[in-house]
């Protein structure tokens, strides 16, 4: 009964997730980088230990471990454009929900999805590939111009929250 439930609780946060795609007219929202900018760099590095972050941002209310994969683009001069896409796990510590609608207990696991899309300005120096430095420290204007956080366990509910509306649903201990 108790994963029935969860799976209806995940099968509505996906239903949720439709009803919030579709972005108000006024909204200026991107979910990729400028048409015709130049890819400059591509690849995926591991994460381990994330501390992931609720509706409250100081509510560390889990730890993901997840594959990055990101691009790299050239919008034009010293602008860019950064997109990347986390898929992975996390196990929960235990307090506050990340939707902040009751407490989940420690060790809740599941699957989680994350994606960005950034502009910024900096310089570009690539260092080579052995570094990890692409850009130089004087990194400004950064601007989220899209993200979408899904997270889902097989019988604690989902979460998860997207440019322009508020946070969905709730991963809660029942």
């Amino acid at each position: 009964m108790k994963r029935a439930l969860g799976l209806a609780a995940v099968a509505f946060c996906a239903l949720a997730l439709g009803a919030v795609a579709v972005a108000p007219a006024s909204a200026t929202i991107s979910t990729t980088c400028p048409y015709g900018s130049q890819l400059i760099a591509y690849g995926s590095t591991v994460v381990t230990g994330d501390s992931l972050t609720g509706a409250d941002p100081s509510n560390v209310w889990a730890i993901g471990n997840y594959t990055r994969t990101y691009q790299l683009y050239r919008v034009s001069g010293h602008t860019f454009c950064a997109t990347w896409r986390d898929s992975g796990t996390f196990t929960t510590v235990g307090g506050t929900s990340p939707g902040g609608t009751g407490t989940v207990d420690a060790g809740v696991t599941g699957n989680l999805t994350q994606t960005r899309v950034e502009t910024f300005s900096a310089i570009w120096q690539p260092r080579g590939l052995s570094s990890g430095d692409l850009l130089s420290a004087g990194i400004s204007d950064v601007n989220v111009t899209w993200y979408t956080d899904l997270y889902t366990t097989p019988a604690n509910g989902a979460w998860g929250s997207r440019t322009g509306f508020a946070s969905y649903c709730d991963i809660v201990s029942v």
